[in-house]
């Protein structure tokens, strides 16, 4: 099938074929008529397309296929180029292929001007072939899948770029029939597409449906001749379609789908002749297996759930294609999947079907198509992407089941509802569509008891249940996290809900997340300081609602109903929800209820949303539900959703107020303030019995690393995540052999590494960048990796002519390590630096043996590290050996003289610098324009210099020529076109150490190659020092990521700190300024300035954005205020002068919430956890690693009834430990005016745990509700 893309740059084919990249020959056919669409072309301008980027010039599309289902086709594109963001996204086109299949043969690349010269682009320099790398991410390694790169040297704006391709497919997946889907409809517009099938009559196409037709655009013809028929489609003038959030992929667009297949049954036959003889492949050890499993079990159903279990947590998804029948369709010999312990979602399958049927169950193999829009019912096909098991129930009926998901506790996952599928059955079965599971069955139940005295101190307990795809997507997490991480998940919640809230107890079930018998239920107790929103007389009161923070119901509509209408359906494919019930004990705490909210309920087919609060006796009890009912919206229930949201976002908004009363002492012993007790002794997922890392050092350029590492596999987690063996490498200077990998099981059967467990992949980054040697992964897919066995490996890895030899090693891990050696031996004559560890743990040594000086470390013991968030670098707070034979001295002149004869001598880089600076009037102007040529015409392509070879270096003429480059041949081009003009640039090598000098004095002190991997050009431009290559055309000149990173002046070696010129450092300013009306309607004015890198970000978006996206943004903008939200005026853009600025205004319906006398609101600035704390406790220390700084400030009028300030936000004032900058938060009232200022200035830094306490307090008050809080009165109310 060949796909237009969609959602993506649609030049990019896939393919599943061979690509065989070809010279370009004159036999070679192409069916677009050159001169015609260099004429249509010339219509073809951003006045007539605003909207667009880029356009569909031609698509001809060509295929015959024969009875047998083999086929030929031609696929010949042209498509223009209109804007710079067009010109990036046509640079590259990809073609993925799988070699099982056939061959594909690149014909023709070329580039045609406005004026109609054709420049061809050779092939063979401009394609790389490569394994395709993305497939690892679903932890499958196939070398037959295969992608294909195709670069577009020298496209500019204005061109045309085109591609031909012929594909010859030898095996059709299904024999003996064809079937295709084409789309035409595209992220950009169409001006002719025409798609001609050649049909033999002996297999003639039973189906030709067109879907969503667009009016006028088709036209379709069939042409019969002697023992073919042709169909033709001619599509013509089709609009751009914007992609929606949520819609469904292809299938709202206007589409055509066709098949020989005359019934879904044959795909169902054909699927069932398929797999059969694998799950005849039974073994006695299997059988055995299923008696074990279901010994003692009478009831059918939970025999199968014991089968079921088995295959989904012992046999682990992993998948390595060796069938030859139907790669990607066909599974494993059930016996080879149960032996190895693993397979993908096919292989799974079977063995769950052969086990079920040993076990006397009727189970089959299931075709499906998850994750995507359901299939079109009427055109059958075999286009599915996932392969489950199905049960045939006496009624005829099928049980469905998915053993690739380990974490469900249905046996059909409930993200797998509405989805089509299809049993492979020999008597074949049509397509059905599983059923929709309920939002009823798929909740959280939240309960929860607390009670506050009259300082605001809260004590609760909160009660969660988890509930069907709640269940399943917190198990997902929860599965792969110790108990202590899984708290901290909760303390977070906790936290949003009743700010500096501390856990007292906490306890999860079940204790095994893999006991899928049991729904989760977390229980916590908590106390919570000085909830209250106070003031004399008025208090507001914080009712602990989870709602928002916890399950799935909010997060599956969030982000989705910004636009004010759609074109296309909205798919959640989950209906789920949340019911919670809240009493609260306030004797004592509080006076009597002054307002309490009256909530509008909502209750339709679409979501239900209630929620009551009543007070009695002293006690608050308050219940609320909130259903997600439907899977899809279609466009009018878009609508009609928009309006219930924002009448539930106005309810939201509703808090009770009761009188304040005077502090009268604790009225109940059982409020405890003292200090959390809390700790924790990490356990880890893996226990290292033994690591050795062996280095013999030749000499100081050469060396070889001997690792040896024995582990045992703790928990789930370690076993997901040590199944693999993944080793990045580039052969051009290394090579890596596994001498040895073996697993043992509990009971003491070995298992080696086969050689089909063994896979060469390429590194992500080789199709596109050609030039440079190619970087491959070694992937080591150990079999029978299970919790309880022991991995034992052994990894030799060579090192040839890399600039100097430099170690730096950590102890300590996040898993537990018995016994651990290093081991180095130089060469006696070599000079090099060590550093020990500082700790009394380590054991150091130094001897002399046979002409070398032998380094070793060893430890014994080391216990994990708890896992936290925002760590400092592990070598600053973990015993660490620095060892280096290099200096940045020596090391600098090398590469600066590499760099500089690079850029020496590069005629054609100097004549285009004089050719873009003859008209510049400034320094300013002369870099910007070589800036700005660099960055859109030579494309970031390939791995940082200190990954390769020193000879990868590519002179400026080349990667001026080719058009792509890594970072250093960037920089080079930009210093030889500087210096051209008579400028002095300099080269700096960039790094991302810690701004932090305490942190990075290690690093600066033990040279590392890979300290410094990147690479920018410093010039002067007055008095400022000016770095080039790590922004775009779009910053301000002045501006860089690095500011205030170390970086290494090439060639002298000397180490300075890059810094951003006055002002061009990053920062943000919000200002917000609210005219609230009697009623609480509200015109509110946001203003946002961006500075630094966000100026270049920001800028980069507003001048590439056609208007009907700035028209969809300013759209979403205005729903991020409130989904009441209605613009007045247009969108304020301003970037052509510095900083930038964004501004909109809007008009909100109850904005602020009137009761009765009062009217109160919550500002829409916060600086909730801008510390990003959560947890109570803290064993390591906190790094800041960036600057943050901001303004926020909200301006309120208020109406001229309500003159009365009863309740506003506080000022404070903090320092930050380490001198690391401030906060500070100050109200200013003038008369009707309040005005609420929020400031932030923090320069990174590392903080002590002595310290953790400090940065809990303040982050507590800066979240506090009444940090955001207005609440005022009428004048009549004051008296």
């Amino acid at each position: 099938m060949k796909t237009k893309q969609f959602l993506f740059v649609i030049a990019i084919l896939f393919l599943s074929v061979t690509s065989i990249l070809a010279t370009q020959k004159k036999s070679d056919i192409g069916l677009i008529s050159i001169p015609k669409v260099i004429n249509a072309s010339k219509k073809i301008t951003t006045n007539a397309f605003p909207n667009s980027d880029e356009v569909i010039v031609a698509d001809f599309t060509k295929t015959e296929y024969y009875p047998n289902g083999t086929h030929q086709s031609i696929y010949d594109q042209c498509i223009k180029v209109l804007t710079e963001k067009g010109k990036r996204n046509q640079r590259t086109s990809s073609i993925g292929y799988d070699t099982a299949y056939g061959t594909a043969v690149v014909l023709k690349v070329q580039i045609i001007k406005p004026n109609g010269k054709i420049i061809p682009v050779d092939i063979k320099k401009n394609t790389k072939d490569m394994v395709e790398a993305s497939q690892m991410d679903m932890n499958i390694y196939n070398p037959n899948s295969r992608v294909v790169k195709i670069s577009f040297p020298d496209l500019e704006i204005g061109d045309m770029a085109r591609l031909l391709l012929k594909k010859t497919e030898t095996k059709p997946r299904v024999p003996n029939t064809w079937y295709d889907i084409e789309v035409m409809e595209a992220p950009m517009p169409i001006v002719h597409q025409e798609i001609k099938i050649i049909a033999p009559k002996k297999r003639p196409l039973k189906h030709i449906v067109l879907k969503n037709e667009i009016t006028n655009t088709v036209k379709y013809t069939k042409k019969t001749g002697a023992t073919t028929v042709t169909h033709k489609w001619v599509v013509r003038n089709v609009p751009r379609m914007f992609a929606e959030p949520g819609m469904p992929a292809y299938k709202p667009l206007q589409h055509l789908l066709l098949s020989t297949i005359p019934k879904w049954e044959q795909v169902s036959k054909w699927y069932y002749k398929l797999c059969e003889p694998r799950l005849q492949a039974v073994t006695p050890e299997m059988s055995n297996k299923v008696e074990e499993l279901t010994a003692g079990i009478t009831d059918p159903n939970k025999k199968i759930k014991a089968i079921f279990k088995f295959v989904s947590q012992k046999i682990r998804y992993m998948g390595i294609t060796t069938e030859d029948t139907a790669p990607g369709y066909e599974p494993h010999d059930v016996s080879i999947t149960f032996e190895n312990k693993y397979g993908v979602c096919r292989d799974k399958a079977a063995l769950l079907a052969a086990m079920l049927r040993i076990a006397g169950f009727d189970a089959y193999t299931t075709l499906m198509l998850g994750g995507q829009p359901k299939k079109d019912q009427e055109v059958p096909n075999a286009f599915f992407n996932h392969a489950i098991t199905a049960i045939k129930n006496d009624n005829a009926s099928y049980s469905l089941m998915d053993t690739t998901d380990e974490t469900t506790k249905d046996l059909l996952p409930v993200y797998l509802n509405n989805c089509s599928y299809m049993v492979a059955s020999p008597k074949g079965e049509t397509l059905k569509t599983t059923p929709i599971i309920p939002a009823e069955k798929n909740l959280v139940k939240v309960t929860t008891n607390a009670k506050y005295n009259n300082k605001g101190y809260l004590k609760a307990t909160s009660k969660i249940v988890f509930e069907g795809i709640n269940d399943r997507a917190y198990r997902g997490a929860f599965a792969k996290m110790e108990l202590d991480e899984i708290r901290r998940v909760f303390e977070g919640i906790i936290k949003k809900v009743a700010p500096g809230a501390k856990i007292t107890d906490f306890s999860l079930e079940p204790d095994d997340m893999m006991d899928l018998t049991r729904p989760i239920v977390v229980e916590i107790e908590y106390t919570a300081p000085d909830l209250f929103v106070s003031g004399k007389k008025e208090t507001m009161l914080a009712i602990p609602w989870f709602g928002p923070s916890v399950g799935l119901a909010n997060r599956i509509l969030s982000g989705s109903f910004g636009l004010d209408k759609r074109k296309y359906p909205l798919k959640t494919d989950l209906a789920c929800g949340i019911k919670e019930t809240v009493n609260l004990n306030l004797k004592n705490a509080v006076g009597k209820n002054i307002a309490l909210p009256k909530f509008d309920n909502i209750d339709n087919k679409l979501i239900k949303w209630s929620r009551t609060i009543n007070t009695q006796n002293n006690k608050l009890s308050g219940e609320g539900e909130f259903l997600v009912k439907a899977v899809e919206f279609s466009t009018n229930e878009y609508l009609e959703m928009k309006k219930l949201l924002k009448k539930i976002e106005y309810n939201n908004r509703k808090q009770p107020i009761f009188e304040t009363i005077s502090f009268s002492g604790m009225d109940d012993e059982d409020f405890d303030e003292s200090e959390n007790s809390y700790s924790y002794t990490p356990e880890g997922d893996t226990e290292i019995s033994e690591q050795i890392i062996d280095t013999d050092v030749k000499n100081s350029r050469n060396w070889t690393t001997t690792s040896k590492v024995t582990k045992e596999i703790l928990t789930y987690a370690g076993k997901k995540d040590n199944a693999e063996i993944k080793i990045h490498y580039n052969p051009s200077w290394e090579n890596v052999e596994i001498i040895k990998a073996v697993v043992t099981d509990t009971d003491g059967n070995e298992k080696k590494l086969s050689k089909n467990e063994l896979n060469l992949m390429d590194a992500g980054w080789v199709a596109s960048a050609p030039r440079y040697p190619p970087g491959k992964i070694l992937v080591a897919s150990l079999p029978d990796v299970d919790v309880g066995n022991i991995i034992e490996y052994e990894i030799k890895r060579t090192y040839k002519k890399h600039p100097f030899y430099a170690l730096r090693t950590s102890f300590n891990s996040f898993d537990s390590i018995v016994d651990e050696t290093v081991r180095v031996a130089l060469p006696a004559t070599t000079r090099v630096k060590v550093k020990n560890p500082d700790s009394d743990e380590i054991e150091s040594s130094k001897n002399e043996e046979d002409g070398k000086i032998i380094y070793e470390w060893k430890t014994s013991d080391q216990r994990p590290v708890r896992k936290e968030k925002n760590l400092p670098p592990w070598y600053y707070f973990n015993p660490t050996v620095f060892l280096s034979t290099g200096n940045w001295t020596d090391y600098a002149d090398k590469v600066g003289r590499i760099f500089l004869a690079a850029a020496k001598n590069q005629t054609e880089c100097a004549a285009k610098a004089k050719e873009l600076t003859a008209n510049s009037k400034t320094d300013n102007d002369k870099i910007i324009a070589i800036r700005d040529f660099v960055t859109k015409n030579i494309r970031s392509a390939g791995p940082s210099f200190v990954s390769m070879p020193l000879s990868a270096v590519t002179p400026a003429n080349i990667t001026l020529k080719d058009g792509y480059g890594n970072g250093a041949d960037k920089a080079i081009v930009i210093y030889s076109m500087l210096k051209a003009i008579g400028l002095k640039p300099q080269f700096i090598l960039s790094s991302w150490l810690s701004m932090v000098k305490k942190v990075r004095k290690p690093m600066i002190e033990y040279p590392l190659r890979s300290t410094f991997g990147g690479v920018l050009v410093k010039v002067k431009s007055g008095d400022n020092d000016i770095y080039l290559n790590d922004t775009s055309q779009y910053a301000s000149l002045g501006s860089t990521p690095h500011d205030g990173r170390p970086g290494l002046i090439l060639p002298k070696g000397k180490i300075s700190i890059i810094n951003a010129s006055s002002n061009k450092a990053d920062k943000t300013e919000v200002e917000y300024t609210i005219k609230l009306s009697e009623n609480g309607d509200a015109e509110i004015t946001k203003t946002t300035k961006s500075f630094g890198t966000t100026y270049a970000s920001d800028k980069k978006y507003f001048d590439e954005i056609t208007p009907e996206d700035r028209k969809r943004y300013f759209q979403n903008a205005i729903s991020t205020i409130s989904q009441g939200a209605t613009p007045v005026g247009n969108l304020i853009t301003k970037f052509d002068s510095y900083p930038g600025i964004e501004q909109l205004t809007v008009k909100v319906d109850k904005f602020a919430i009137l009761d009765g006398d009062f009217l109160y609101l919550k500002v829409p600035i916060s600086l909730n956890n801008i510390l990003g704390l959560k947890s109570d406790v803290r064993d390591n220390p906190v790094s800041w690693g960036n600057k943050t700084k901001m303004i926020l400030t909200a301006s309120v009028e208020l109406p001229k009834e309500f003159d009365n300030v009863k309740l506003t936000p506080p000022d404070i004032t903090w320092k930050a430990p380490e001198n690391a900058g401030t906060i500070t938060t100050k109200t200013l009232v003038s008369g009707s005016k309040i005005k609420i200022i929020d400031s932030v200035d923090i320069n990174p830094a590392v903080i002590s745990v002595d310290d953790y306490d400090d940065l809990l307090e303040i982050n507590r008050k800066l979240s506090h509700p009444r940090m955001r809080t207005i609440l005022v009165s009428r004048k009549t109310a004051a008296k």
